[in-house]
């Protein structure tokens, strides 16, 4: 079943265009994983699904030349299962990450909730627009005695945990999307008197693979929701028009980043 989910705002809030490209040109060609990508459904999958690595991910023996007949005829056969060939060290690092990111005290205690659900996909009908919402929580707590709205954990990986660094991030990824979109989604699917809390469990992609926990600040949540709201009423003027314009068409005065302003002002 298909619905809206969080990322499809970001791509209309660039154009309809480019939204009518990713989701509804019934041309659109899959666009292929990249090697960052991979890696970071590696980490996923070793941290909230441990049980399904190994079924998704093989480790190709050491030596192995994928240039040669024999190494590509190997790593043809096992993409041809399904599943993603990796070297020795890239196998082995996402797990190192996972084991490392279990001993942090907050994923410890939610990954070993009795309400704790991961990975599960959860579908609304807005009221609003009719459109059939979708939100698909890394891990989450269902409604209960210590968490009443229950809770959200989205996993981040990054280059840089720390505060400073993540709280750019948040704001240069637009994540305030998926923060208020999906508890928004939870409140209406669960009934709750009030929004989750929404958190980000971050790592640090290289050693010694550093985690955080964040939570996603109420004014960013609020922020999210108006911003979101916005772009599905776009959506369906979109449809209902069918039409998908992009940029302007008119001569627009180019305007600079701010520091480059005050860089040329000499401020």
């Amino acid at each position: 079943m298909d619905g809206i989910s969080s990322s499809h705002f970001k791509v209309m809030e660039r154009s309809a265009l480019h939204y009518w490209q990713a989701y509804v040109n019934p041309e659109r060609q899959k666009k292929e994983a990249t090697a960052a990508m991979i890696t970071g459904t590696a980490w996923h999958t070793a941290l909230f699904e441990p049980e399904n690595y190994a079924r998704e991910f093989v480790e190709v023996p050491e030596g192995i030349d994928r240039r040669t007949k024999e190494g590509k005829q190997l790593f043809a056969d096992i993409e041809a299962s399904g599943k993603h060939p990796f070297k020795p060290d890239e196998y082995k690092q996402p797990l190192a990450m996972a084991e490392l990111a279990r001993k942090h005290p907050v994923m410890a205690m939610l990954l070993n909730h009795e309400n704790c659900i991961i990975e599960n996909s959860i579908f609304i009908t807005d009221e609003e627009t009719s459109l059939t919402l979708k939100i698909r929580p890394d891990l989450a707590i269902m409604p209960c005695a210590q968490f009443p709205n229950g809770l959200i954990l989205d996993g981040k990986t990054t280059q840089d945990a720390s505060a400073s660094e993540f709280g750019r991030s948040y704001w240069n990824l637009s994540y305030h999307y998926q923060a208020a979109f999906y508890t928004d989604v939870w409140q209406r699917f669960w009934n709750t008197a009030e929004r989750p809390p929404f958190l980000y469990f971050c790592q640090e992609k290289d050693a010694p693979y550093a985690t955080a926990m964040y939570s996603a600040p109420s004014k960013m949540i609020d922020y999210g929701h108006k911003r979101y709201r916005e772009q599905l009423e776009k959506i369906v003027e979109c449809h209902r028009k069918n039409e998908w314009p992009s940029y302007s068409k008119e001569i627009v005065n180019l305007s600079l980043p701010v520091w480059a302003e005050k860089e040329i002002d000499g401020v």
